[in-house]
């Protein structure tokens, strides 16, 4: 019997756990605090952009505002961000890294690209720009499945 590859959903899943736990572990090395990986995801969506609503961060982030409020709640406990109402727009509440989470941007990034010397290990640079390519349009058929076939089900 011909064994059969492992369902990219499975394999990519197996992947995030991993690199998550690598991840945790370089950043706690490199920061000296807790912070996980999904933390990190939003700081990092912060450190492209500061002062974005939560409904951007959402999107950004792709973690379900549910999701995000609760990690937001614990991120500013800790200190790495804080909230402010728009001063136009009552209703929205937007989001500000602290000043110490400037300041760890540098140690996070040492730890990203740490990361990424541990996934293209051995990796020829047309296969790491090749695999970032067809990354990216997995991506992209992901998020437009979402958008037209989960979201338009929601709304009807």
């Amino acid at each position: 019997m011909d064994e059969q590859p492992v369902p990219i959903g499975i394999r990519i899943a197996q992947i995030k756990l991993l690199q998550g736990r690598i991840f945790e572990a370089l950043l706690k090395e490199h920061l000296k605090r807790e912070l996980n990986a999904s933390q990190v995801n939003i700081l990092f969506q912060l450190w492209e952009e500061d002062n974005i609503s939560i409904r951007e961060l959402s999107e950004r982030s792709k973690l379900a505002k549910t999701t995000l409020t609760s990690m937001l709640d614990r991120l500013e406990q800790a200190g790495w961000v804080k909230r402010e109402n728009n001063p136009t727009n009552r209703r929205e509440v937007r989001i500000l890294l602290s000043d110490g989470a400037f300041q760890a941007e540098k140690e996070c990034y040492e730890a990203f690209w740490r990361m990424q010397a541990i996934n293209f290990k051995g990796f020829q640079e047309e296969e790491k720009a090749k695999l970032n390519v067809l990354l990216e349009r997995l991506y992209q058929n992901l998020a437009e499945y979402e958008k037209q076939e989960l979201q338009g089900k929601t709304k009807a």
